[in-house]
């Protein structure tokens, strides 16, 4: 349907609503000033014959009843007329999108489908980097408590003492082994993203996007938990931990700043669409007044 069939269509449902709008106008008005004179005349009777007034109260009630009725009418037409000229914006809106603009919305969601996709890879990057953090933490803190308590033991003949030491020893032992195998995950993950195809986003800002990832780290601690070295073993474990840590901390900043920096594209090309569609309902107003149509 043609514009101009469409607005001729709501000039005259719209014409429709407005005569009735008047006319229960113009209802309401002798209705209330009848339910004004039916409530003075009640007033102006004495209390015995209020009491029994019961046809005019009975037509009291009425009056208010039509008013009610009346102004649940006019509202409703009124609100009918609200609902047309929506429909009809909508209409021109979607007509005018189709004739003009549906090619720069469909770039538009393509790129921020794509650099959302980005987004939610590189976020789980991020968590796959702070998993690795929290893991070796947690590693480092269980050489530590086992370095410490193997030191005791080593100036002492306490058995218990002895028992402790073995088992916070391999407590570390699997400790050490479960950071190894987040560091080899997140760099496995970190090696993958790269290959991945969504990292070549021709209209992505990439400056100073993505990181340059490229680091070797590997943790292979083999504990003899019954050697007098064991404490030397500890103590290397815990600082190449601490090494690694600090490498990686780094890694995940960056992996971070590059998400936000994803994210405010994805905010760039959403205001940019916003905007575009601030622009049509621009055009569809212009269009209605034009055409004598106002909300």
């Amino acid at each position: 349907m043609s514009h101009e069939s469409l607005i001729s269509e709501y000039k005259s449902k719209k014409y429709s609503n407005n005569d009735g709008i008047t006319n229960a106008k113009n209802l309401l008005v002798k209705v209330s000033l009848e339910l004004s004179d039916k409530k003075n005349e009640l007033k102006n009777y004495s209390f015995w014959k209020r009491l029994f007034s019961f046809s005019l109260k009975s037509k009291i009630e009425q009056l208010e009843f039509d008013q009610d009725d009346l102004s649940g009418k006019i509202m409703s037409l009124q609100n009918n007329n609200k609902d047309l000229y929506s429909k009809l914006f909508d209409k021109l809106l979607l007509d005018l999108t189709m004739q003009k603009h549906s090619v720069a919305y469909i770039s538009i969601d393509e790129k921020i489908k794509e650099i959302k996709n980005l987004h939610n890879e590189m976020s789980k990057l991020k968590s796959s980097g702070d998993k690795c953090i929290r893991e070796i933490e947690e590693a480092i803190a269980a050489v530590d408590s086992a370095e410490t308590t193997e030191m005791l033991d080593m100036v002492s003949s306490n058995s218990g003492l002895k028992l402790l030491s073995t088992m916070n020893n391999s407590t570390a032992h699997s400790e050490v082994d479960e950071a190894n195998a987040a560091l080899r995950n997140f760099v496995k993950e970190i090696e993958d993203f790269k290959n991945k195809e969504v990292c070549n986003i021709e209209h992505l800002n990439k400056d100073n996007l993505f990181t340059k990832l490229d680091f070797d780290i590997t943790l292979d601690f083999l504990f003899d938990f019954y050697s007098i070295f064991t404490l030397f073993a500890l103590s290397d474990a815990k600082s190449e931990l601490s090494e690694t840590l600090n490498k990686i901390k780094p890694v995940v900043e960056q992996i971070q700043e590059s998400v936000n920096k994803v994210m405010s594209n994805i905010t760039i090309l959403e205001n940019e669409k916003i905007s575009l569609l601030n622009q049509q309902k621009e055009e569809v107003k212009s269009i209605l007044l034009n055409a004598g149509v106002s909300n």
